[in-house]
């Protein structure tokens, strides 16, 4: 079986959810609370043997990004509609447009939230 195939044993999961915990815990913290050494820590983040457990927190950080910049979308996408003026100028910003510039236009609110409803499709037709 090749090592990324293999199953992560019980420790290996309790560490891999604290690692990506968000909570700050240092590899001494972890090791403690998973019940191994600081070293068996780093060895499951850095061998090569361990590829399987390298592989499986690679995994966990990008679904939990996902997840935080969704919801982080989300909310921008929120705070623009009440009619935040300084969430429109960051996001105008971050798409490569200059606020500071005039530019007249009829928006029809309503139909851009139904147009926006579906973000993964919206970054589709953006991009």
């Amino acid at each position: 079986m090749a090592n990324t195939e293999k199953k992560l044993n019980e420790k290996q999961q309790k560490a891999l959810e604290l690692l990506t915990s968000g909570k700050g815990l240092t590899y001494q913290e972890i090791a403690d609370q998973v019940g191994v050494n600081k070293r068996t820590l780093w060895d499951w983040r850095n061998e090569p043997q361990y590829t399987h457990f390298q592989a499986a927190l690679k995994k966990l950080n990008d679904e939990r990004w996902l997840a935080t910049v969704d919801a982080a979308r989300a909310a921008a996408l929120k705070l623009c509609l009440e009619g935040k003026t300084d969430m429109v100028k960051f996001i105008l910003q971050n798409d490569g447009l200059n606020p500071a510039h005039k530019v007249e236009a009829d928006v029809d609110v309503k139909a851009q939230v139904i147009f926006v409803d579906d973000l993964d499709e919206y970054e589709d037709k953006t991009e």
